[in-house]
């Protein structure tokens, strides 16, 4: 079992709005294109943390009537960071699915994370019998996400604090451990945190949208 772990508890400072509400092809926003992507992968189960205005964010997972998706709340967000995040959605994970092999982590303002790429990323965790630690996704040499991680690390992210870097000190401990997969495919790489992103993806948008 696969489980998508995706970040979505952070208020959009830098952004001054919401940004998973943000439109990029009208009327299909961010979060539209992350929950259709996330939920037509191989993906088993899709986790969201959530904790500003968690309740938008749930109406729309509600409303999409997807049996693979769930979303618990961080209410540490504020002060914990996105690693406080990463560490919710792992304790969930580990109390509720018995039977996970790996994890793959994204913050939720990457909207083109296609399915194509989640199912890359499976489909060579398998092929390498699970014994892959850490896979990272790259274009063009720069690294992406999501990331995935074998469950032979759920025990070290719950040791994680935002001191001592998050999940960057993992993937520096086990540097030497970790699958960079080369993608065909930009979506990997581009978030949006300010309203310039937006605009960027906005004209870009037949580049990133595949299947």
């Amino acid at each position: 079992m696969i489980i998508g772990l995706i970040l979505a508890a952070g208020e959009s400072l830098r952004f001054k709005q919401n940004k998973l509400f943000a439109e990029i092809k009208p009327p299909k926003r961010v979060i539209d294109y992350l929950i259709d992507h996330s939920n037509r992968s191989n993906l088993d189960n899709i986790v969201f943390v959530l904790g500003y205005s968690p309740e938008l964010i749930i109406n729309e997972i509600k409303n999409f009537k997807s049996p693979k998706i769930n979303f618990i709340i961080n209410n540490e967000y504020k002060k914990g960071g996105m690693t406080s995040s990463i560490k919710t959605g792992f304790k969930f994970i580990i109390n509720n699915y018995s039977d996970v092999d790996a994890v793959l982590i994204t913050p939720a303002d990457i909207p083109f994370i296609t399915p194509n790429i989640w199912n890359k990323i499976i489909k060579i965790f398998y092929l390498n019998n699970q014994q892959t630690k850490i896979i990272i996704p790259t274009y063009m040499g720069k690294k992406g996400h999501p990331i995935l991680l074998s469950k032979e690390l759920f025990s070290s992210v719950q040791s994680l604090s935002e001191k001592s870097h998050g999940l960057k000190a993992i993937i520096s401990r086990y540097w030497e451990e970790i699958l960079f997969l080369e993608m065909s495919h930009p979506g990997i790489l581009f978030d949006i945190d300010y309203p310039k992103d937006l605009e960027l993806v906005k004209h870009n948008v037949h580049k990133f949208v595949d299947s």
